[in-house]
């Protein structure tokens, strides 16, 4: 958006989304079911591909009746560990930027149909931010504003389309504040669409990556302890009737690809419905 505003162009850019949304909608217009995978923080397109084409192998598909939507976002990838705090407060914010002005766009093209959304780690943060308002940083909103010409305001909300939307979150590196709304002073839980009908989460207490987030830096750092332990899944099921867990704890990876290779992922897949070849 910044470049287009630079160059005058921004009704082009508008219109280029606009014609590729409309022939989204056209194109899953005849499908009964939708599956988006949604990657994490520092991850690069090799590995992405590689777990998303893992995951579409797995799950049985029928060719005429599904479709799959591969959603990638700005996820930042590093190669140098001590950059990786600083990395993290901008792609806990992008997520949030991915969610409100990518994914929920892409559900909005989407009506009546069976929507499985598989994330890993910050995704869920992308998934979340699709189906609710996202509480953003202040200083975020303000910068995003001035210097990209993006107004975090003026999303669009999640239309109501009578889509039935599983969520199915791997390694959420996400908190408590995620399901928070911060409107007008309000620090209630946030509300979700009827459309909603499951988020069904993992949770490991030896993720070493999640547990060093939430360890020493868990008072400057985006919580992320509803994918490190039960306190937060507690807590959220006395507000939410629609989420479920399961537990991965013993494996030490956080990687995509290792959750999605754990036996529990295939429980998973098929306590949600969906067939595996």
């Amino acid at each position: 958006m910044k470049i287009a505003t630079d160059r005058g162009i921004v009704d082009e850019l508008n219109g280029f989304e606009v014609k590729k949304l409309k022939e989204l909608k056209e194109h899953v217009k005849s499908k009964k079911r939708i599956f988006i995978f949604v990657h994490g923080f520092n991850a690069t397109n090799q590995e992405v591909n590689e777990s998303y084409g893992y995951i579409q192998k797995l799950i049985k598909i029928n060719a005429k009746e599904d479709e799959i939507i591969r959603f990638y976002w700005d996820g930042l990838s590093i190669t140098n560990p001590f950059a990786g705090v600083k990395v993290w407060f901008t792609a806990t914010s992008f997520s949030q930027m991915a969610g409100e002005f990518g994914l929920r766009r892409v559900l909005n093209a989407i009506s009546n149909k069976d929507v499985y959304i598989i994330s890993h780690s910050r995704g869920a943060s992308v998934v979340l931010s699709a189906l609710s308002k996202p509480s953003f940083n202040e200083k975020f909103v303000k910068e995003i504003k001035e210097v990209h010409k993006v107004d975090v305001e003026k999303a669009s909300s999640l239309l109501e389309n009578q889509n039935r939307i599983t969520c199915i979150m791997l390694a959420p590196a996400i908190g408590l504040i995620d399901f928070k709304s911060n409107e007008m002073g309000n620090d209630s839980f946030c509300s979700f669409s009827p459309q909603i009908k499951k988020i069904h989460i993992t949770t490991n207490n030896t993720d070493k990556m999640l547990k060093k987030f939430f360890g020493f830096l868990a008072d400057k750092l985006t919580p992320t302890d509803l994918g490190y332990k039960d306190d937060v899944y507690n807590e959220l099921i006395k507000h939410y009737s629609c989420i479920d867990k399961t537990d991965f704890s013993g494996m030490e990876s956080h990687a995509f690809n290792q959750y999605i290779r754990n036996p529990k992922f295939k429980t998973m897949l098929k306590a949600n419905g969906i067939a595996l070849k």
